[in-house]
């Protein structure tokens, strides 16, 4: 496998990269107000309100960060025009930027994750949608009864147009690399509702994960992600274990092939 791309940190920080995480503060604990203030007025107001706003919030998000802070965005959807009804999404995990990355990936379609409860406070916009819009929130460290009901309960949500991400990782790499896939939440999401996969690999997003990193390192980043292939429904506890391993092999082999072009370049 590719080593990852480490961007040196600069001495000095960038201007746009400062203004850039200024104007980010302000849209998220705007919108955050504008989704609580819609949910004050009614549940189903608020989730209608987040369904329809959260794709524009996300492109805001990331066309403030191509032009302020010099990032540059690099989605390819060739398979798009050919995603079933329904599915569900399995991909690695870099940053919190993943979350509204693979909503602007995914335009037509609710996104709903399977997340770490901690996110369900602290990040403005971001833990609003994740609590409201009745999110897989689970505890790597709690009752696993839990995790199972809340998994279960969002595999029967899955609706057309509803669709569940799993990063079987578990969490976010610090170093670009690709960890173990777990396969239990997948696990658990395909034998309540057998649907077909949709792999993404995500890449570039590691480098600027913290506050620090993204005021020294966004700039003249590459954030990449791409379908790499659309399976059908895997049948029986074999066939799902074995798809997860082939999700994390596909996802290694675009990694690799992006940072090989990188180093051609």
């Amino acid at each position: 496998m590719a080593t990852p791309d480490r961007v040196p940190i600069e001495e000095s920080l960038s201007v746009g990269a400062i203004l850039y995480v200024v104007l980010v503060i302000c849209v998220l604990v705007y919108w955050d107000f504008a989704m609580k203030l819609r949910m004050a007025i009614s549940v189903r107001v608020g989730r209608n309100f987040m369904d329809r706003r959260s794709v524009h919030i996300s492109r805001i998000l990331f066309r403030m960060a191509c032009v302020y802070a010099g990032l540059r965005l690099d989605l390819n959807r060739p398979l798009n025009r050919h995603l079933p009804p329904q599915f569900i999404i399995i991909s690695n995990h870099q940053s919190l930027a993943d979350i509204p990355l693979l909503i602007q990936m995914f335009p037509k379609h609710r996104l709903r994750f399977v997340a770490k409860q901690v996110l369900a406070h602290y990040f403005p916009t971001v833990s609003s949608l994740l609590r409201y819009q009745r999110h897989a929130l689970i505890s790597r460290h709690g009752d696993f009864s839990l995790t199972y009901r809340a998994l279960r309960k969002l595999a029967r949500s899955t609706t057309p147009g509803i669709v569940p991400v799993v990063f079987p990782e578990g969490t976010r790499s610090k170093s670009g690399s690709v960890g173990r896939f777990h396969e239990g939440a997948a696990r658990i999401l395909l034998q309540v509702r057998p649907l077909p996969v949709v792999t993404v690999a995500i890449d570039g997003a590691f480098q600027f994960s913290h506050l620090r990193t993204v005021l020294h390192r966004i700039r003249g980043s590459t954030y990449h992600a791409t379908i790499t292939s659309v399976r059908d429904a895997p049948q029986g506890k074999d066939a799902i274990l074995s798809m997860v391993t082939e999700c994390r092999n596909e996802i290694v082999e675009q990694l690799d092939s992006w940072r090989a072009r990188r180093e051609r370049h």
